[in-house]
């Protein structure tokens, strides 16, 4: 992998492990929820996230090209968190700078990656 490549894979890590973060300890301890319970809000936020853990550890093209969509979600979240609720706002702005995160270092590094993977693909066919 070039070093531009490693860049946005790092990137895009950061953002998903830092949202993962994020809503465990907002929801967690931070500002708990006071109607629904705490364990239904972590597994209806955080449960999809978990469903790319392994792809997202093993550098998975595929995986990263299906967070970045789920990242639209989180940032969709983060906005209206942030404009309801005066209390939890920086918690939402911090919400959706790691959804932008993993957005742009997800989608950026599937384009880096399969370019790569073409490449690759092309040079071994002429050989």
């Amino acid at each position: 992998m070039q070093p531009a490549t490693v860049r946005w894979l790092r990137i895009a890590q950061s953002g998903y492990f830092g949202l993962i973060f994020l809503l465990m300890a907002w929801y967690g301890w931070l500002a708990p929820p006071q109607v629904i319970p705490t364990s239904v809000v972590l597994l209806v936020l955080v449960g999809p996230l978990m469903f790319a853990l392994r792809g997202v550890l093993y550098a998975s093209t595929y995986t990263f090209a299906w967070v970045s969509m789920l990242a639209l979600l989180y940032f969709t979240h983060g906005v209206v968190e942030g404009y309801s609720d005066a209390t939890t706002r920086p918690y939402a702005l911090t919400e959706v700078l790691l959804s932008v995160m993993l957005w742009s270092g997800a989608m950026l590094y599937t384009r880096k990656r399969s370019r790569e993977l073409k490449a690759a693909k092309a040079d071994s066919a002429e050989a």
